[in-house]
């Protein structure tokens, strides 16, 4: 807890602190890792080379600290990297290194105007969204064991089954390696995986693309030009093999309701909207799902979503936009305000998801706003770092 002479520094230098705080979390993360370095394997390091996981970072705890005294804004804040700790079973101990690394490297940047007090508000405010992520985390840990067929931490799963899902794509299905109750998921939920390769552990997240209900889980994978493990994924896991996963987690979720639903996503963005889809058409509710990806070939679900189209009909509108020029004659281009405004009935208020790279997730944002689309029915998942959509 904050004293008040606390919370009146924070409110004074917090304007220092974000002008500089893409720096620190820029110069925390090396020196973490060079001090820490079983800890680096968590981290993707793609997310570092492009300076997304020390933006991620910096936007939080700044808004986290202008939130502070606002307990649902506050949430809002901490809910998603719950989710995505969760994802990585971090643990208390983790907090102590990240804590310890980045008062530091504040330090650093800051220099003088750091002042004892300065630095003793700013790491009770840490320890606070520590806390704060400690708390939420063991509530999701302890609900994720208590489920059935759940578990908490990683389980071994195996690879029973690899397909080609388009090029460059592939989905892979895996089981319990103890043969046990497997915990059921909701659509639009993904995983986090740890796979053994080079001689390291490595953890990512993945969306699960199979049916709820089943006995296995499904996930689809982009092999990356820069991705080690999206590589290793395609060229190296075979079946037999095993990996460890957590239990399903993820905010990405469907409520129950009769609004109409638009799914939009670009690239591998894809791979919560089928089971999402799925729910939604099951609900009874009108579903429009906008996909724009390079061409035809790099199409992933296409049968699974002409057999919902050819179920439900009229209540499935399906629109793909190709960004390459597509010899086939289907609609090239993106998805832009043209086409939301020929396929949104704003006065219906529909619930509206948005997945894919940063930059369109951006664009989406900022298109739903400028058509009425309230902030409550604008949802996304951010794959990777937590960044927030600009608009």
């Amino acid at each position: 807890m904050l004293t008040v002479q606390q919370r009146h520094i924070i409110a004074a230098t917090a304007p220092v602190v974000a002008q500089h705080i893409t720096t620190i979390t820029t110069r925390f993360y090396p020196a973490m890792f060079d001090r820490y370095p079983e800890i680096k394997p968590r981290f993707n390091p793609r997310h570092q080379q492009t300076g997304a996981q020390p933006r991620a970072l910096g936007q939080s705890i700044v808004a986290y600290a202008l939130n502070y005294d606002d307990p649902i804004a506050r949430d809002a804040v901490l809910a998603p990297i719950t989710h995505k700790h969760v994802a990585l079973h971090v643990q208390p101990d983790h907090y102590r290194i990240v804590g310890e690394c980045l008062l530091e490297a504040a330090a650093e940047v800051l220099g003088a105007a750091f002042t004892p007090d300065v630095r003793d508000a700013w790491q009770a405010l840490y320890w606070s969204m520590a806390d704060d992520l400690i708390d939420g985390e063991e509530r999701l840990y302890h609900d994720q064991e208590r489920r059935p067929g759940g578990w908490r931490g990683f389980r071994e799963f195996d690879v029973v089954d690899r397909q080609a899902a388009a090029e460059g794509i592939l989905s892979v299905t895996l089981a319990p390696a103890d043969g046990q109750p497997l915990a059921d998921f909701l659509p639009g939920q993904y995983i986090g995986l740890r796979l053994k390769h080079d001689g390291h552990l490595h953890y990512r997240q993945y969306s699960l693309t199979g049916q709820p209900g089943s006995a296995t889980y499904r996930i689809t994978v982009k092999e990356e030009a820069h991705g080690q493990i999206s590589q290793a994924i395609h060229h190296g896991l075979t079946v037999g093999q095993s990996v460890h996963l957590t239990a399903p987690i993820g905010l990405l979720t469907l409520d129950r309701r009769t609004t109409p639903v638009v799914l939009l996503s670009a690239g591998i963005g894809q791979t919560p909207m089928l089971p999402l889809a799925r729910q939604a058409l099951a609900q009874g509710r009108q579903v429009t799902y906008l996909h724009s990806t390079r061409s035809p070939a790099t199409l992933v679900f296409r049968e699974e979503l002409e057999s919902l189209r050819a179920e439900y009909g009229d209540r499935l509108l399906i629109i793909h936009r190709f960004s390459h020029e597509d010899p086939a004659g289907e609609p090239s281009g993106r998805i832009d305000r043209a086409l939301l405004e020929d396929v949104i009935t704003v006065d219906k208020t529909p619930d509206c998801y948005f997945t894919g790279p940063a930059g369109f997730m951006s664009d989406m944002n900022a298109l739903l706003e400028e058509l009425g689309i309230p902030e409550a029915h604008r949802h996304y998942e951010c794959f990777g770092p937590l960044q927030l959509p600009t608009s």
